[in-house]
């Protein structure tokens, strides 16, 4: 029997051996395609559902650090924790207070910052969208409800508000919206692009700072985020369309968005995300996920339907949640994010380093 094999051998060889060369030429190009390919993420193996309390309600963190942007040159992430603005240097460590009331006049009452958009030219700048309280007559008897922006300098410490004078003297009352720091800015000429509604009237607009001045938005799209560097704007249409610079498509299923940020280059866009497909039981449901998009690779395909390249679920891949505001998916490197999330019955809120692979890379914030 073994003077057959080897007959058969010895005759096919040749065969045999440029079978071998074939697959291992095969193999080498698989992986070298996979460049960013990932292995499956192992699940946790059972994460129960987040416990009710006896309101029937799930437990919310105090702090949440949510909100997170993150520098144009990476190396500082500013976000909220509770109604306070927080910058954490992602080299040193050190985490700083940005404490806007002590430079506000005396008439206006800082209630919360809420979102941030960092300077696209000069990383010692910063914009906080704030919701204060303003004694517009002076008497300190009534204060008024109101939305501004302050351009915030770090170093040295300076705020100044910027919010458009046609939104009067105590800001918004209702229905305005920051969206970019614009790429295009530059000293001394500063472009906001915002939405506001005056008189029951909404308005889609470029806000030019130093001459107060609103430009019109030709595109019919409502803006969500923009790259870094100006190339890729994503959009939403309306009816679950979204837009790619002008590309429109659908994703494969129907999603409630809170959050968009781009990878510094742009290639990839993370979004976070509320699927309206929640499971049909406790035990399935998907809560918050992190969908990653290949920018590069859909504007070359421009398909009709997008399936994410990557879903980050934070219950089924960490055991964790973001109940309380959203993960708030924002890059701080090429491939790392960083997100707002907890486990169920922690009493406090913080921000982790999690890769667009899904690996949880380890813990960002830990105070206050």
């Amino acid at each position: 029997m073994k003077t057959t094999y080897l007959k058969i051998w010895e005759k096919n060889k040749t065969v045999w051996l440029t079978i071998r060369l074939i697959v291992g030429v095969a193999m080498l190009l698989l992986l070298y395609n996979c460049e960013h390919a990932t292995p499956p993420i192992k699940k946790v193996l059972y994460c129960p559902p987040p416990v009710l309390d006896l309101a029937g309600m799930w437990k919310s963190p105090n702090p949440f650090h949510a909100y997170q942007r993150c520098s144009f040159n990476g190396e500082n992430i500013i976000f909220k924790s509770q109604s306070e603005a927080f910058i954490l240097n992602t080299k040193s460590g050190v985490l700083t207070h940005i404490d806007i009331q002590s430079l506000l006049p005396n008439n206006v009452l800082l209630s919360s910052t809420y979102r941030f958009f960092w300077c696209p030219y000069d990383n010692n700048k910063v914009l906080i969208h704030a919701i204060t309280s303003t004694d517009t007559i002076g008497d300190g008897k009534r204060y008024y409800y109101g939305q501004n922006i302050y351009m915030v300098s770090l170093n040295p410490f300076d705020v100044k508000r910027v919010t458009p004078s046609i939104l009067g003297p105590a800001g918004a009352p209702i229905n305005f919206n920051v969206y970019s720091w614009l790429p295009e800015s530059k000293d001394n000429n500063d472009l906001i692009r915002m939405s506001y509604v005056i008189n029951g009237t909404g308005y889609r607009k470029k806000y030019l700072i130093q001459e107060d001045k609103m430009f019109d938005v030709i595109e019919d799209y409502y803006f969500r985020a923009i790259s870094k560097n100006g190339e890729y704007l994503f959009s939403y249409k309306g009816n679950s369309v979204w837009v790619i610079n002008d590309n429109e498509f659908i994703f494969n299923e129907e999603i409630g968005l809170d959050y968009s940020s781009f990878s510094p280059s742009g290639k990839y866009l993370a979004l976070s995300v509320l699927p309206n497909n929640q499971g049909s039981s406790e035990e399935e449901r998907r809560f918050n996920e992190i969908w990653i998009v290949n920018v590069e690779k859909f504007l070359k395909a421009k398909p009709d339907t997008v399936v994410p390249d990557r879903i980050i679920n934070l219950r089924f891949d960490y055991c964790m949640y973001a109940m309380v505001a959203s993960p708030c998916a924002e890059f701080i490197s090429e491939t790392e994010l960083a997100v707002a999330m907890y486990k169920d019955g922690d009493d406090k809120a913080y921000l982790w380093k999690v890769g667009i692979d899904g690996k949880l890379l380890g813990q960002l914030t830990f105070e206050p």
